[in-house]
C-alpha cells in the first residue's frame, strides 16, 4: 500500500493494523477535532499519536509508509522492534489478553524453508528452554503463526555491554568484575545443564536497570549430551561464533569444544571492558582467527595501568591458548575473581540505558528508571522507582524466574531481553551519557529504525495530551515528540489569565491553611515531627470482605505498587496464589519502611507462587529497600521453586520474621552481597526453612554479605548444608538458631580476599544429626583482621564438630561449646565439653519450641565460664 498522504488516508491504515482500539481511537479524534488541534498531514498526526501513548515509534514508522499487515504474532501485539541477529529480528511484544510483555524473536521468512535455518532456530528454543537460572535470558514458548516460527523470550529493559562501553567508555575494574562474574554465573549453569554457548561476545551480555546481568542468545549452544545433535556436521558449517572473541580450538572444530571456549570468549570480553577494543582489533576476519592460536595480545596492564596483577593474570589464564591451561569451568574463575566483587556496586543510571516510548511501556508505566517494568523482576513502576513486579514481564501462563540468582552461578543479559546476575551482581555503577534510543541491545545486534519524527517535531503542532491514569510526573513524554507550545496572545484569550489568577489565589491559601494545620497536627513544641501520620494500610483479599474497601487490591504485587513509604500492607486470605515478584526501590526511599504481615498473627498465610510448571527462581526478590519487613508467610515451593527469598544489595533494616520455605530446590534463603547498617542490620528471625528432598542449603550466604543477624531460625534438612557461606561476611551474627538433618551445620567455602575483613560470630546454636560435620571449612581465613568466634554451641549426633581442608583455622577462636558423646571433636579440635548421658529433649520438629532444645539444667554449668550452651529460645 502507497504511503498516506492525508491524515484521513493515515487513519485508515492505523485502523486496518487493528494497533489502536476503535474505541479509543475515535475518543482520541474527537477531543482533538474539539480542540481545533487535529494536524492535517500523516507525519505530524503520527507524531502526536506517538507522544500521547496511541502509538510506539516502531508503529508509527511503519504505518506513515502505509505498512499495516504483521502487526501481531500469533496473540501477541508488536511494540518495538528491539534487536537483530543471524537468527531474525526481536520484537517487544505483548500480548493481548494478558497484556504483558514478551521479547519475541522471529525467524526471517526467506529462512523458513530452509532446513538448516529452522532446524537451529528450533535446537535453539530447546536450548534455552532447558535452563532456567536467573542470569540467563529465559525462553517461554516457541510457535507458528502460517509461516512466521518465533520464539518468546521474557523481556530485559537495559542494555548490552558493547552498547555500553561504545556510549560510555571504559569500565572501571571493579564495574568490569561485577558484569564478567555475573556472566561466569549463568554459564556455570548452563555448563551443568551441558550446554557451551559458542558464542559469548559483549553484545550477548546484558545489565538491565537493577544491574543484574544476563546471558543471551543460546544460538549456538548444543546438547553434549544429546547424541543425535549432528546439525553442524550435516550442513558442514564449520566456524561458528564471532571472530573478535573465538577461542582458538573453536576456529579449527566448532563440534568438539567444551565449555572452556566460553572461559576464553569471556576473557576476550574481559578485556574489552577494560581496554575498549577486543584482543586483536585490526586485520581481517581470517587474520583474527589465526591470531588468536598464534599471538598473544597486547598486554592488559600497558593499556590498563591501574587493573591489578592479579586480575591481568586471571584474564590471562582465561585467554590461555591451549584448553588444558585455562580455568576447567567457570566456577574455577568465580572462586578467582571473587575478591574484586565483593562490594556491591550501583545500578546502571537512567542516562545510560534506553527508553521506550509511551505505548511500548505498556501497563506498568515508563520505564526510564530503575522501575524494571515488564522486566523479569521489577515490575510496572513510575519513573525513578523499581516496585513490585512479577519474576517475568510476560503472560502467567509462561511466568519467568525472579532476578537474584540462585549463588553465584547466575548471570545472563542480552540487548532488552535479561534477567539478574549472582544477587549483588544486579547492580552496578554505569556510566551518564544520554541515552535517546529503544533498547535495541536484545540481541547481537542492534536494529535501529528512521526516527521520521525528529523533522516533526520542529513543527508546531499544539500538543493534545490524554489523560491519564497515572500523575502526570509519572508519564514520560518522548523527547522526539514535544512540540512546541504556541504563545498565548492576551488580547485574544483573557480567560486564560483570570484564570490563571484565580489558580494562584487558591493555591496561596491552600498553602497558607495546609502549612498551619501542619505545624498544629504534624509538630511538636520541640520542633519535632511527631508520628501523626505513620503510613497506611492496604489490604489484600479476593474474598470482598476488608476493613477498607478503598485501600483493598486482589493481589500483593498491586499492593506493593500502591504502597508508598511506611505503608503496610496486610495479608487477609489464609492463601495468597501469586506469580513471584521483584521489590526494589533503588535507593529513592519511596518504599522505605513498608510491612508486609499476616492479617491474623497467630495463623500464617501460605504463598503457593504460580509458576505454570516452570521451574522458577526466587519468589520474593529484595534489593534496595530500607526498613522493610515481612512477617508471617509459609512459602511452599514444591521442589520446583528455586528459593524462597533472595535478597541484594543495601538494604538497611529489612527484618524476615515469622517466614517459613518449604521445599525449595536450591535454597530456602538467599543473600548476595547484602548491606546493612551496624545501627541497622539485617535480620533474619524466627524463620524456617523444612524440606524432604536434599537442597543445597538453608540458607546461602555469597558474595561479601555486611551487618547481617540470623537468630532463632531453624533449618530442617535433609540438605547439603544448613548455611553456606561463600567468601567473606562482616559484622554478621549466627546466634539462637537450630540445625537439623544436614550434611553440614555451617559450610565456608569460596574465598575470603585480603582487603575485606572476616567477621561472623556463631553463637548459641544447637547442631543435630548432622552427617559429617557441624562446621566445615573448604577455605582458609588467615590475618588479624579477621574473627571468627564460635561459642556456646551444642553439637548433638554429628559425626564431628568441624574440619577443614586446610590444616588450620586460624581466625577462628572456640570457646565453651559442648557435644554428646556420639559426637567427636574431629582434626580440628575445636574446644568442646563433652556430655554423658545427654538426650535431647524432642527431635520432633512438629512440635515446635522445644524442638532441639537443650536441657538447661544438664548444658548450664558447661565450661570455665560456666555458661548455658545451644539454643535459647529468645
Amino acid at each position: 500500500m502507497a504511503a498516506p498522504a492525508t491524515t484521513d488516508e493515515f487513519l485508515d491504515v492505523v485502523r486496518k493494523s487493528g494497533v489502536v482500539e476503535e474505541t479509543r481511537l475515535s475518543a482520541y479524534l474527537l477531543r482533538l477535532t474539539e480542540s481545533g488541534e487535529r494536524p492535517d498531514q500523516p507525519k505530524p498526526f503520527a507524531a502526536n499519536m506517538v507522544r500521547d501513548g496511541l502509538l510506539s515509534r516502531f508503529q508509527a514508522d511503519q504505518l506513515v509508509q502505509g505498512k499495516w499487515k504483521r502487526f501481531f504474532i500469533g496473540k501477541y501485539k508488536v511494540l518495538e522492534r528491539i534487536g537483530s541477529g543471524g537468527m531474525g529480528q526481536v520484537f517487544l511484544c505483548e500480548h493481548k489478553l494478558m497484556r504483558r510483555r514478551v521479547a519475541v524473536k522471529v525467524l526471517p521468512l526467506a529462512k523458513s524453508n530452509d532446513p538448516a535455518s529452522l532446524e537451529r532456530f528450533y535446537r535453539e528454543a530447546r536450548a534455552v528452554a532447558a535452563l532456567d537460572h536467573s542470569n540467563i535470558v529465559r525462553a517461554y514458548d516457541i510457535d507458528q503463526d502460517d509461516n512466521l516460527h518465533f520464539l518468546v523470550m521474557e523481556f530485559v529493559d537495559g542494555t548490552n555491554l558493547q552498547e555500553l562501553v561504545k556510549t560510555s567508555g571504559l569500565l572501571d575494574v571493579q564495574r568490569a568484575s561485577h558484569y564478567i562474574y555475573g556472566a561466569l554465573v549463568g554459564l556455570q549453569h548452563a555448563h551443568e545443564m551441558g550446554l557451551v554457548h559458542r558464542d559469548m561476545k559483549p553484545a550477548n551480555i546484558l545489565v538491565d536497570r537493577s544491574g543484574v546481568v544476563k546471558v543471551l542468545d543460546m544460538g549456538l549452544a548444543r546438547f553434549f549430551h544429546d547424541e543425535t545433535d549432528q546439525l553442524t556436521r550435516k550442513y558442514d558449517e564449520n566456524v561458528l561464533g564471532t571472530a573478535d572473541y573465538l577461542a582458538p580450538e573453536q576456529a579449527v572444530d566448532s563440534h568438539t569444544v567444551d565449555i572452556r571456549a566460553d572461559i576464553y570468549s569471556l576473557g576476550a570480553t574481559f578485556y574489552f571492558l577494560l581496554t575498549g577494543n577486543p584482543p586483536f582489533p585490526e586485520g581481517t576476519v581470517a587474520d583474527k582467527l589465526n591470531w588468536h592460536q598464534t599471538r598473544e595480545p597486547a598486554p592488559i596492564r600497558k593499556q590498563r595501568p591501574d587493573v591489578p596483577v592479579e586480575l591481568a593474570a586471571i584474564i590471562s589464564k582465561m585467554m590461555a591458548k591451549i584448553p588444558a591451561k585455562r580455568y576447567s569451568v567457570p566456577a574455577d574463575v568465580l572462586r578467582e575473581l571473587s575478591p574484586w566483587v565483593q562490594t556491591a556496586i550501583a545500578p546502571p543510571s537512567d542516562q545510560e540505558l534506553p527508553t521506550l516510548s509511551l505505548a511500548a511501556m505498556g501497563n506498568g508505566g515508563p520505564m526510564t528508571s530503575r522501575a524494571a517494568a515488564g522486566s523479569h523482576s521489577l515490575m510496572g513502576a513510575s519513573p525513578g522507582v523499581a516496585f513490585a513486579t512479577p519474576a517475568s514481564g510476560i503472560p502467567n501462563d509462561h511466568l519467568q524466574n525472579s532476578p537474584l540468582t540462585r549463588s553465584a552461578a547466575t548471570t545472563v543479559t542480552n540487548g532488552a531481553v535479561m534477567t539478574p546476575a549472582p544477587a549483588h551482581y544486579g547492580a552496578m555503577p554505569i556510566p551518564v551519557l544520554p541515552v535517546t534510543k529503544t533498547p535495541a541491545a536484545v540481541h547481537a545486534t542492534s536494529v535501529s529504525h528512521v526516527n521520521i519524527w525528529g523533522d516533526v517535531v520542529a513543527q508546531k503542532v499544539q500538543p493534545v495530551v490524554q489523560k491519564a491514569s497515572k500523575p502526570r510526573s509519572q508519564i514520560e513524554v518522548s523527547p522526539f515528540a514535544q512540540a512546541p507550545v504556541e504563545e498565548v496572545q492576551p488580547a485574544q484569550n483573557k480567560w486564560r489569565l483570570y484564570l490563571l489568577i484565580g489558580v494562584a489565589a487558591m493555591t496561596s491559601f491552600v498553602l497558607v491553611v495546609g502549612g498551619g494545620l501542619y505545624f498544629v497536627f504534624l509538630k511538636g513544641r520541640d520542633g519535632q515531627t511527631q508520628s501523626a501520620v505513620d503510613g497506611k494500610k492496604w489490604y489484600v483479599t479476593n474474598s470482598g470482605t476488608s476493613p477498607n474497601a478503598d485501600r483493598t487490591k486482589t493481589t500483593l504485587r498491586e499492593a506493593l505498587d500502591q504502597a508508598v513509604a511506611d505503608d503496610t500492607i496486610v495479608l487477609l486470605d489464609d492463601t495468597l496464589d501469586e506469580a513471584p515478584i521483584r521489590l526494589s526501590d533503588a535507593g529513592k526511599g519511596l518504599k522505605r519502611g513498608i510491612k508486609i504481615e499476616a492479617g491474623n498473627a497467630a495463623k500464617l498465610v501460605t504463598w503457593t507462587p504460580l509458576m505454570s510448571g516452570l521451574r522458577s527462581g526466587p519468589v520474593l526478590e529484595i534489593a534496595y529497600v530500607e526498613n522493610l519487613t515481612i512477617r508471617g508467610l509459609v512459602i511452599d515451593l514444591n521442589d520446583v521453586g528455586e528459593c524462597g527469598v533472595a535478597v541484594g544489595f543495601t538494604c538497611p533494616g529489612l527484618t524476615i520474621e515469622n517466614v517459613t520455605v518449604k521445599n525449595p530446590r536450591v535454597s530456602g534463603f538467599r543473600f548476595q552481597g547484602v548491606t546493612g547498617e551496624t545501627t541497622r542490620p539485617i535480620r533474619l528471625a524466627g524463620c524456617r526453612v523444612v524440606t524432604t528432598t536434599k537442597c543445597d542449603a538453608g540458607l546461602l550466604l555469597t558474595s561479601g554479605n555486611r551487618n547481617l543477624v540470623i537468630a532463632n531460625n531453624r533449618f530442617e534438612g535433609p540438605g547439603e548444608a544448613a548455611i553456606k557461606i561463600e567468601g567473606a561476611v562482616h559484622e554478621c551474627e549466627v546466634r539462637n538458631n537450630r540445625f537439623f538433618d544436614y550434611d553440614t551445620g555451617i559450610w565456608f567455602t569460596g574465598k575470603v580476599p585480603t582487603n575485606l575483613p572476616f567477621s561472623l560470630h556463631v553463637t548459641n546454636n544447637t547442631f543435630h544429626t548432622i552427617s559429617s560435620a557441624g562446621l566445615q571449612f573448604d577455605l582458609a581465613i588467615n590475618g588479624s583482621k579477621h574473627q571468627l568466634v564460635v561459642a556456646k554451641n551444642f553439637f548433638a549426633n554429628t559425626k564431628e564438630i568441624a574440619k577443614s581442608i586446610p590444616a588450620t583455622v586460624p581466625a577462628l577462636k572456640a570457646t565453651d561449646n559442648a557435644h554428646d558423646t556420639k559426637t567427636k571433636e574431629g582434626k580440628l579440635r575445636v574446644k568442646a565439653i563433652a556430655i554423658t548421658g545427654y538426650e535431647m529433649t524432642t527431635t520432633n520438629p512438629t512440635l515446635g519450641p522445644s524442638f532441639l532444645q537443650p536441657d538447661g539444667t544438664r548444658l548450664a554449668n558447661v565450661g570455665p565460664n560456666k555458661v548455658t550452651v545451644g539454643y535459647r529460645p529468645q
